[in-house]
């Protein structure tokens, strides 16, 4: 009987893994691009009492992506490391 070497599974984790983080940070991206957009248009218009909480909303987007980014440059260094 041949065992199967369990590096391909691992392979594809990490790609499923890696896909995942980047559909979390194309959907973070859009919904900060949205968020950004209310901000401006609020504050264009003299409306402060909207355009504060939007920009923070939207900072905290920017932070997210830069958490899961840097999640995923970690994984990439694992993998290297691994071989």
């Amino acid at each position: 009987m041949r065992l199967r070497s369990p590096r391909p599974d691992r392979m594809q984790q990490k790609t499923e893994g890696a896909s995942a983080v980047l559909i979390m940070v194309l959907i973070l991206l859009l919904l900060q691009l949205w968020l950004l957009n209310i901000a401006m248009e609020a504050f264009m218009a003299a409306n402060n009492s909207l355009a504060v909480p939007t920009f923070l909303a939207s900072a905290f987007c920017f932070a997210l992506t830069l958490y899961a980014l840097k999640a995923l440059a970690s994984l990439d260094k694992e993998g290297k490391s691994g071989r």
